[in-house]
């Protein structure tokens, strides 16, 4: 594999607490494939619209990856989130109310391969980065550079990696770049955006 390409390694195991009960929001994460984000508010919706029986929250270590709803930290700094747990049966329960809508579009999307998410920066700014998605990153890097007086380098390939980009732009969304209308440029150098996306994808 070339050193331009990295598999992507997020863990996408479901958090259990020590008595065995599973975190909800992982569980609808692993089922559907939607983001952290999405599967919270789908879940608050569920209850809201009383479609599954309100349950325990927990405190459990918050992964890189997800939005802190209730975010605490705890002693050492070490970053916990109160995440609502269920047991097998419970999950199983909530599943199976989950929106129709939510299922057969992840369907749908498992007979696609993913996207990848890449790095790009222009040959004449090494300032900044572009981190964004796409299925064919050379067709995407091509239509970047049409047309222009430089050059557009792929500094980074993390392959099937595409449906995590809002959860890497969230993580550095400090640094994005306000210099003109994109919103997938940020004040970055190379290798700080190669560590950013590293560290959120936990590779």
């Amino acid at each position: 594999m070339s050193s331009e390409h990295a598999e992507c390694g997020m863990e996408e195991d479901v958090r259990v607490t020590p008595d065995g009960e599973y975190s909800v929001i992982d569980s609808i994460v692993k089922a559907t494939g939607t983001s952290a984000d999405r599967a919270a508010n789908t879940y608050r919706r569920m209850l809201k619209q009383r479609l599954v029986p309100p349950g325990r929250s927990i405190a459990m270590p918050i992964r890189a990856h997800q939005k802190r709803v209730h975010g605490t930290r705890g002693r050492g700094g070490a970053r916990a989130q109160l995440t609502p747990v269920a047991t097998k049966e419970g999950i199983a329960q909530i599943l199976a109310q989950l929106p129709h809508k939510l299922r057969t579009s992840f369907a749908r999307s498992q007979r696609r391969p993913a996207d990848d998410l890449y790095i790009m920066q222009y040959s004449i700014d090494e300032t900044a980065v572009k981190i964004g998605r796409a299925h064919n990153v050379e067709g995407r890097r091509r239509q970047l550079e049409a047309g222009q007086n430089f050059f557009v380098r792929v500094l980074r390939v993390f392959p099937g990696c595409g449906p995590h980009e809002t959860d890497v732009h969230k993580a550095i969304a400090v640094f994005r770049s306000n210099r003109g209308a994109g919103v997938e440029w940020f004040n970055l150098s190379g290798g700080q955006a190669i560590e950013a996306v590293c560290r959120v994808l936990r590779i």
